[in-house]
């Protein structure tokens, strides 16, 4: 697929294919969520020294000899367990340098070769030692170096790991020099170019605590053959600066701990989802109610040919590397089934009031590949040399609008002003709507529906269950299932244009049956 048909910001849609449903660890993903991990910057003075050319044999004898004063030749020899010519060649090194010499058949230190142990460390400091001062990054959990940058209004809503320690936060110099000393020479890999000289750190000699600022982790929720819900962070570090990160690791998984959701409601969704798609979702409602774990086995036993069925069971958010994928492949076979066809004017995404959705770069990329694959062409588009390059036929050729349909919640044009392009809003409580059912609706086209629902009765963690669909019949189906949703209710606009009867627009949108 040419890289043009995506936004280079959020690469292509395919990436990561290959365990996108979590096949590698017999796990399956159900969300990409992003966190904010808390992080304060230092302002560290710290003495270090450039280091000279000198190879690591030198160093070794500089300081086997400040250690024991002299030895002859073959001792050394036998040391390090050198060769012959391995000896020469470093004894005479070390001395053409001026740091040894040779009397009476021995080899001791000179002058010179004691002066650079002056600092006391029981290091040779081959090199000037330089006070330097350096802004340096650290997480407030796990206190290891990080990177920052300024987060939007977007990220800002995203949910911040809890920090453990207070005592330590709020007064961490010791432990930042500690950790300074520590990863001095990681940070330093990190940052110089490949010509700078290699420094060694001597002494940290002040730390103050300064900005307190935030980085994103992103966290794969994944659920094991046992139903566990666990949080993978392998796309954030690799496993051994995990290992150092443990503290993190557990803080993300007591947040998924903490989000629960009741199943009071999940029936009256899962009903809904069941108008949509009953042959795919009707076997698994009986009169006791629904059973989600039997859904969720189904979808596990899935084949791969499945997925070029019209209709397929699906598992995980919308945004999901899996369900991404498979929505560029739905939205493809419906364009190559109806290559005549007007492209849909909008999607209308029906949110669902859970925690943490859309807590993800992931959905904002979903929100581009959407504009992308379904932007209306311009008439001459194909034309070499057109003169209709203005920003409004730009605007007209573009001309796919994405709704977010939500329950009142506080900031929601705030947070969403960056994907959605209106947000309309409505009073529906848990009496007249299913707060765990989602819908995202490409009128005429196609429509993920979810449930999302603890798999134990009672409260859980929220595994969402679903379908996507292009089949004509269930996308119709979809349609009269959004048609109630979004009945003759009262929307407030939070987002969008003020004066449009938006009412009017949705019940025009969800005329456009396939």
């Amino acid at each position: 697929m040419s890289a043009s048909a995506f936004d280079p910001d959020f690469g292509d849609p395919f990436d990561d294919a290959e365990d996108v449903d979590g096949e590698n660890d017999g796990a399956l993903e159900l969300n990409r969520l992003d966190v904010r991990l808390p992080c304060r910057v230092y302002s560290i003075r710290y003495k270090a020294a450039v280091l000279s050319n000198v190879p690591l044999p030198i160093e070794f004898l500089l300081r086997l000899l400040y250690e024991i004063d002299d030895l002859s030749e073959p001792e050394i020899g036998d040391f390090f367990g050198f060769s012959v010519t391995e000896r020469d060649y470093v004894i005479n090194r070390a001395h053409d340098l001026g740091f040894v010499e040779r009397k009476t058949g021995r080899i001791h230190l000179s002058a010179q070769g004691r002066r650079l142990f002056d600092d006391g460390f029981g290091r040779p400091r081959i090199g000037e030692v330089e006070t330097t001062h350096a802004w340096e990054t650290f997480d407030l959990i796990s206190f290891q170096a990080a990177r920052h940058r300024p987060l939007g209004n977007f990220e800002r809503g995203f949910p911040l790991l809890k920090v453990t320690d207070e005592e330590t936060v709020s007064s961490p110099v010791d432990r930042i020099r500690k950790v300074f000393h520590r990863t001095f020479d990681e940070i330093q890999a990190n940052r110089r170019n490949i010509n700078d000289p290699i420094k060694h750190l001597y002494s940290v000699d002040d730390v103050q605590p300064r900005d307190r600022v935030w980085t994103l982790v992103p966290v794969s929720v994944r659920l094991t053959e046992d139903n566990e819900v666990n949080p993978d962070l392998g796309n954030w570090m690799s496993a051994a600066a995990l290992r150092e990160r443990s503290d993190v690791v557990r803080a993300c998984t007591d947040l998924l701990e903490s989000t629960v959701v009741s199943d009071d409601s999940t029936e009256k969704a899962f009903r809904l989802l069941a108008e949509c798609a009953p042959d795919q979702v009707s076997p698994f409602l009986s009169r006791d109610g629904f059973d989600p774990e039997a859904l969720l086995d189904r979808i596990r036993m899935q084949s791969d040919a499945s997925g070029k069925a019209s209709t397929l069971r699906v598992a995980g958010t919308v945004w999901t590397p899996a369900n991404r994928k498979r929505i560029v492949e739905t939205i493809s076979r419906w364009k190559a089934a109806q290559p005549g066809s007007a492209r849909p004017p909008a999607a209308i995404w029906w949110k669902p009031s859970i925690p943490h959705w859309g807590c993800s770069a992931e959905m904002k990329g979903l929100v581009e590949i959407m504009r992308s694959q379904l932007r209306r062409p311009s008439p001459d588009a194909g034309e070499r040399g057109s003169p209709r390059t203005s920003a409004e036929h730009r605007e007209e050729a573009d001309g796919f609008e994405v709704i977010l349909v939500s329950q009142n919640e506080q900031d929601l044009a705030r947070r969403y002003s960056a994907l959605f392009d209106t947000i309309l809003t409505h009073d529906g409580g848990l009496r007249s709507l299913p707060p765990s059912f989602e819908m995202l609706l490409v009128p005429g086209c196609f429509f993920v529906a979810l449930v999302h629902t603890p798999l134990a009765c009672g409260t859980g963690y929220p595994v969402p269950l679903g379908v996507i669909s292009h089949d004509p019949s269930h996308v119709r189906n979809a349609h009269r299932v959004m048609v109630d949703l979004v009945g003759r209710r009262l929307f407030k606009t939070a987002l969008g244009a003020r004066g449009k009867d938006w009412n009017l627009v949705l019940e025009q949108l969800l005329s456009l049956h396939p």
